[in-house]
């Protein structure tokens, strides 16, 4: 027999990237996965990392769900004000999952407690074209 299920996941995931998506306009590309790999000058992939159970019951589950928000910077030669750039984007981003600590899905199920845990800059130092930032994002989900 089937079972029906909701891909949680997948909604977080398109939630998510439309909010960035919302919020940066076409200054910053936003994509899932590695579609699109090398798109523009700067542009975010969001990759999902761990999904990990907190709460199991008979009728639901919550689980944590962790994402790395990944932006790309390509510039050879990253100059004060290129990096003061990079810091603004990095820094708008933190702000924006802050100010949508939690978020309604498609199911209209909520995911809450969004947060980013850490950032890393330069987080691909063997990336002489690119510079990268890593930005760990973690929320959780009640499913019923």
């Amino acid at each position: 027999m089937a079972i029906t299920f909701q891909n949680d996941l997948q909604n977080i995931l398109t939630k998510l990237s439309n909010v960035i998506k919302s919020e940066f306009g076409g200054s910053m590309p936003v994509f899932i996965g590695r579609e699109q790999e090398g798109a523009g000058t700067q542009y975010l992939r969001i990759e999902p990392k761990t999904s990990s159970i907190i709460e199991y019951q008979i009728n639901a589950q919550t689980r944590s769900y962790q994402l790395d928000l990944v932006m790309y910077f390509k510039e050879k030669d990253i100059n004060e004000r290129a990096l003061n750039n990079i810091i603004r984007f990095a820094t708008r981003l933190e702000y924006l999952v802050h100010d949508n600590i939690a978020i309604t899905l498609e199911d209209n199920t909520k995911a809450f407690d969004c947060r980013i845990e850490s950032t890393e800059y330069d987080s691909d130092p063997d990336n002489e074209d690119c510079y990268v930032v890593t930005c760990e994002f973690v929320c959780t989900h009640m499913h019923f």
